[in-house]
């Protein structure tokens, strides 16, 4: 699957915007859009977005974000909620611009919501392995709006993070722990829906 990088969080207080933007190697001008998941500050890009915070929704626009800047119809753009977004570029955006990748949003999954998990988990890990990812290289797990489950026997050496209350910080949590974990991926899970990310 073609990559898609997230390049950190970043803060969306007045105060802090341009300063995170510089610390990234970012320009207001290059984030293309801006998608405000429930409540969140003011976004001060061109284009934005508002679409509920509800956790499997956000999931979902995760995935449809991570199709966009696959195909290349987006380089740059922010999942926002409270005050933190999630910022996530393309390959091309990244080689172009000389940016710093920290991870990657690997692979994209989805199972019927309600679906117990000692059903859905042993079909991941098989879907993991026909895409050539090690369900035991999983060292961590995330759940946005909810709790978490036995990973175990698919997901031996995963571990749960503490949980955030929106996406996009319960993403960012998720792809900092990466960055200080031996694990090579971890995963983040709403109701129906899953994403592997890689380590960078």
């Amino acid at each position: 699957m073609p990559d898609v990088f997230w390049l950190g969080e970043l803060s969306l207080r007045p105060d802090a915007f341009s300063v995170g933007l510089r610390g990234l190697g970012l320009k207001a001008e290059w984030i293309q859009e801006a998608h405000r998941l429930g409540d969140s500050l003011e976004i001060p890009v061109q284009v934005v977005y508002g679409w509920p915070g509800e956790p499997a929704a956000a999931h979902r626009l995760l995935h449809f974000a991570c199709q966009a800047l696959q195909t290349g119809d987006l380089d740059v753009l922010l999942l926002a909620a409270g005050e933190q977004a999630a910022v996530l570029a393309s390959p091309r955006a990244v080689g172009r611009w000389n940016l710093l990748p920290r991870a990657n949003l690997a692979a994209r999954f989805s199972y019927p919501p309600g679906t117990p998990p000692g059903e859905f988990l042993p079909a991941l890990a098989l879907q993991l392995a026909a895409a050539e990812i090690n369900a035991e290289a999983a060292g961590l797990a995330c759940a946005s709006g909810g709790d978490g489950f036995p990973l175990t026997p698919a997901f031996p050496a995963a571990t749960w993070l503490e949980t955030d209350t929106t996406l996009p910080a319960v993403l960012n949590r998720l792809c900092a722990a990466l960055e200080s974990q031996p694990a090579a991926f971890g995963l983040l899970f709403s109701p129906g829906l899953a994403s592997v990310i890689e380590r960078v």
